[in-house]
């Protein structure tokens, strides 16, 4: 796979984080039968593997790179002077995981001056390891993937997510899912948003849009699929911020039909913050 990464200036980093990535997901694969889950809001969990599984990478990288920042979900952030900061989510898709839903991962990135670099997205159950390295590529299962060239969005499956206070907010995305179900083929809704963003760079989605999401919730899989050749925004077309943000992606030839549908439904949307 990768010929040319042992040259990378980054390979430290790049072999760490295959790493741990592998490590961690075998580790909280392994423990699913010791899960203890907790709430941190009315249908929002946490379980006691995603907290093992980051104190497990926050270690790891500590230990190899003392001096850089890390950007994590369950606990507080990490904050150095250096230009070099991890952003990890330990188990994106926590509500599949905690019902033995194989639809979960974990998923790491590297940024350089808030820049992505490396990308690693490992759904265990399912044996999926994605990899985006900026300017060099993207795979699966270390064979090189691609977005799909899809032209007619009728003709397109898509997929979605809905906000843990979909009770209470207006912004409920409800109003655009019954509009795409009416426009694409079909939509879906997995509950991990990376593996929702690499299966547009492998085309086995067309598109995938939602309202707001964590920096942790994208920051690696975004890098794998514009590696793959897709175009990744947010709900204005704007290119997405280091921090939460509205996300929609696709295979750069139904970007701009998914955006203007976003806007011509009449749905209710969230504003940039």
């Amino acid at each position: 796979m990768l010929s040319n990464v042992s040259n990378h200036p980054h390979f430290s980093a790049i072999e760490t984080g295959f790493h741990m990535l592998y490590a961690a997901g075998k580790n909280a694969q392994q423990k699913h039968k010791d899960i203890a889950v907790e709430f941190k809001g009315e249908i929002d969990l946490v379980t006691n593997i995603d907290l093992e599984t980051e104190t497990f990478l926050k270690q790891e990288i500590l230990q190899r790179f003392p001096h850089h920042s890390i950007i994590s979900e369950e606990s507080k952030d990490i904050e150095s002077n250096s230009p070099y900061c991890w952003i990890i989510d330990p188990i994106d898709g926590t509500t599949n995981f905690a019902h033995q839903l194989p639809l979960w991962s974990v998923s790491i990135a590297f940024y350089e001056h808030q820049k992505p670099v490396a990308g690693w997205v490992y759904a265990p159950e399912m044996d999926q390891l994605f990899f985006g390295l900026t300017s060099c590529g993207a795979w699966l299962n270390y064979s090189p993937i691609h977005v799909s060239t899809t032209e007619d969005l009728s003709r397109s499956l898509l997929a979605t997510g809905f906000p843990y206070d979909i009770r209470t907010t207006t912004y409920t995305n409800l109003d655009l899912y019954e509009h795409f179900c009416k426009q694409a083929q079909a939509v879906r809704r997995f509950g991990s948003a990376s593996l929702d963003i690499c299966f547009v760079g492998c085309g086995f989605l067309q598109g995938y849009w939602e309202q707001m999401l964590q920096l942790w919730d994208f920051a690696a899989a975004r890098i794998i699929l514009q590696e793959a050749g897709g175009r990744i925004t947010d709900l204005y077309n704007c290119d997405l911020p280091f921090c939460a943000s509205s996300v929609v992606c696709s295979n750069p030839i139904l970007h701009q039909t998914i955006v203007h549908e976003i806007h011509s439904c009449g749905a209710k949307l969230r504003k940039p913050s």
